[in-house]
């Protein structure tokens, strides 16, 4: 599956979730720009080895690695740790769903959300990294 795929299906989940001052335009795939403050940014980073299916030519199923940002306006810590706590909590939720074409089994957090850094804005960026099991198309 396309990257470009992937990473818009997990943006389409996280703008459903209708997160205030975290709407469409802030959501964006694989960059996290210089403004606006408030933001999410989602990247496909190495997830685990697919599997081959018995009976089935070629990969049955494949775990990218997701990692979703949170920023937030500077000096706001707890406004980005609850939104990025919103799409964790969520994340948890997707069992045997389709998200645009692709059947997920199930989204996996690697650990809690966390705080990532400060960037020279003092912006907090928090993070989590997910295993995302799914169809392979």
């Amino acid at each position: 599956m396309a990257l470009t795929t992937f990473l818009t299906e997990i943006k389409n989940r996280i703008v459903s979730l209708n997160i205030p001052g975290y709407a469409a335009p802030q959501v964006f795939r694989t960059e996290m720009p210089n403004s606006p403050n408030k933001l999410i940014a989602v990247y496909q980073y190495a997830g685990n080895a697919p599997e081959l299916g018995f009976g089935f030519p070629g990969v049955q199923y494949d775990h990218p690695g997701l990692k979703v940002i949170v920023r937030g306006d500077p000096t706001d810590s707890e406004g980005p740790a609850a939104v990025i706590e919103t799409i964790y909590r969520d994340f948890m939720t997707v069992q045997d769903v389709v998200l645009g074409t692709t059947r997920y089994l199930m989204i996996k957090a690697n650990q809690q959300p966390f705080l990532d850094a400060r960037d020279g804005n003092q912006r907090c960026v928090w993070s989590c990294n997910f295993i995302c099991d799914r169809f392979a198309n």
